[in-house]
Parts: C-alpha cells; sequence; structure tokens
C-alpha cells in the first residue's frame, strides 16, 4: 500500500537478506548480505548501462544498491564506464569492502577523477584534505538536492562547481535541515562557493523542491541560469553570508507569489551575528523574474538596525 513503500524500501537497512526477493530491491542488486550463504565474491563491470527504478513506486527503491560480505576477499567490485542511473546509488555497511571504480562519468575533478553523480563529486570535495576543489559537469544530469552541512564536515570548504554550459536538474530527494528537506542546494556557513557556466533547474515532477537555494556562505553565481519548478516559490534565499551574482537569469513557473531572491538577516538565531549582502552585476540581457525582498526576521526585526544589503549594478526584472 502507498503509506507502506517508503518502510518496505528499508526493511532491509537492519535485517539481512534471505532467498529469493528477501533482499534490497532496486533495478540493481549487488552482493550478499546473509551471514552464512553465498560467501564468495561479486565482481561486476557496467559499460554503457542506463539504470532506474521505475513504476508506481520507483521513487522509494536506488537504482544500485550494493552490500559485501565481510570477510577478506569475499567482498563487491564494481567498475563503472559511461552509465546513467535514475534514482540513487547506494553503498550498504558505509561501504565496507566495496571497491567502486568509475572509469567515466558525467562529473569530472580537476584530477581526472570521474563521478557517477554531482553529489559524489561534491563530497569528495568535502571529504579531501585540503576541502578545496573544483567539478565540473561534462553532459547535461540529474540528481538530488547538493548540500554543504557543517554537522556532516563541511567547514572551511572551498567548493567550484563549472556546469560546463550545461544543466543540472534537480530532482527529488531534496535537500535541508532535519524537517525542511525542501532545497535543490543547501549550503552552510563558514564555506566558500562559486556556482558558474550552466543551467540549474528543477524537475518538472519534484514534489519536494520548494527553494532551488539556500545560502548560508560565501556564494558566488557566475553566468547562470536558475529555474524553479511549479512547486518553487523562492528561486535564491540568502540568510547569512555575503553574496555576488554575476550575469544571472532567474525565472520560475510558481506563478505571481514567485520569489526571486530572498534577503533576509535571521535574528535571534546562530545568523544573527551578521547580516546577508547581495551584489548583483547584470547586464540588459540577464532577466530576474519574482519579487525581491529584503527584511530582517524574528525577535526584533521591527526595530532592527542591521539591515540586509542589497546592491544592484544592472540587469532586468519582472
Amino acid at each position: 500500500p502507498d503509506d507502506d513503500a517508503e518502510e518496505i524500501s528499508h526493511y532491509f537497512d537492519e535485517t539481512n537478506w534471505g532467498t529469493g526477493n528477501m533482499l534490497n530491491l532496486a533495478a540493481l542488486t549487488m552482493g550478499n548480505k546473509h551471514p552464512s550463504s553465498y560467501q564468495y565474491p561479486t565482481d561486476v563491470t557496467l559499460v554503457n548501462t542506463t539504470l532506474a527504478s521505475v513504476g508506481q513506486y520507483g521513487e522509494y527503491f536506488p537504482a544500485v544498491y550494493v552490500w559485501a560480505n565481510s570477510g577478506e576477499g569475499l567482498g563487491v567490485t564494481v567498475s563503472y564506464e559511461n552509465c546513467t542511473f535514475d534514482g540513487p546509488v547506494v553503498y550498504g555497511n558505509d561501504g565496507a569492502n566495496i571497491s567502486a571504480t568509475v572509469e567515466s562519468g558525467p562529473v569530472v575533478d580537476s584530477d581526472g577523477n570521474y563521478y557517477l553523480t554531482l553529489a559524489d563529486a561534491v563530497e569528495a570535495v568535502i571529504d579531501s584534505e585540503t576541502k578545496t576543489g573544483t567539478v565540473t559537469l561534462l553532459e547535461d544530469c540529474s540528481g538530488g538536492g547538493i548540500g554543504l552541512f557543517n554537522g556532516k564536515g563541511a567547514t572551511d570548504v572551498d567548493l567550484t562547481i563549472d556546469f560546463g554550459g550545461y544543466t543540472y536538474t534537480c530532482e527529488d530527494p531534496a535537500v535541508g535541515s532535519t524537517g525542511t528537506e525542501s532545497q535543490g542546494f543547501h549550503l552552510e556557513k563558514g564555506n566558500t562557493v562559486i556556482l558558474k557556466n550552466g543551467t540549474i533547474k528543477v524537475a518538472e515532477d519534484s514534489v519536494n523542491t520548494k527553494m532551488l537555494i539556500q545560502n548560508y556562505c560565501n556564494l558566488t553565481l557566475e553566468d547562470l541560469t536558475l529555474v524553479g519548478g511549479d512547486i518553487t516559490q523562492y528561486i535564491v534565499s540568502c540568510n547569512y553570508g555575503d553574496m555576488v551574482l554575476e550575469n544571472v537569469n532567474i525565472n520560475g513557473s510558481y506563478g505571481s507569489s514567485l520569489v526571486g531572491i530572498d534577503l533576509m538577516h535571521w535574528l535571534g538565531t546562530t545568523y544573527a551575528d551578521k547580516a546577508p549582502t547581495m551584489v548583483i552585476h547584470n547586464t540588459d540581457k540577464n532577466m530576474i523574474s519574482g519579487s525581491m525582498d529584503v527584511y530582517c526576521y524574528g525577535t526584533g526585526a521591527g526595530t532592527c538596525t542591521e539591515q540586509p544589503t542589497l546592491t544592484i549594478y544592472g540587469g532586468s526584472f519582472s
């Protein structure tokens, strides 16, 4: 039944596999999660392969699910070359005893390493020793929300995402703070991010992405087009940090209540010490659609003396 689909999709997360279909369901399930049976290695090579969980409940199940035997030499080895996945790739048990190699993919970093998803590439920068890196799209691609969360190690990150002239489509699941997973990009303070050279849009069938970018860090948007879906009321919301927009277009299909830019000083929180700023360097060829709201919010908002600052040096607006 509909209200059990998500629960069923996670049933085997903490349960050993059995026989037949008694395992984690995905378009492709690899490995073994039985403590005594099937104790041998799994080797898989995927070339020019498209995997998707489809149907009425497809959104609840990953494209790939992998769990490896714990014994030495009994794990999972998988290689991907020019593969496309509609849905997440999940490595159970935190990837223990799983060796995955991406020979080519839609995203590459400055060291020539390929990734299956933009989220994987961003996570690699977060986990790197220097927490600094540029990742570049090599084709149009789609995936879930992208997040830099302080609580997950994303502090002092210096990240550039070069969309390479291509489009990244934000699908569900969206990201965000616990209870507000409603954003395509969620970027927390203490980080520096550049998003440039392409298009970010919300998938037409997204039911969660109500905000395209939620920003708290120092963020630059450059030569970028942002497109909201029918459910996306907010395109850019900045509650902390300094933002620069250069040659940026903003539009969406939410209707007359679309908010193109939301610039808010959030009082009474950990973001209260500094009002956010935004500078727009656009030309007449760049269109920002929707309202532009600049305000203080929270306890004392009515008497707030440190207002957010929006400075505009050009552009077209509607």
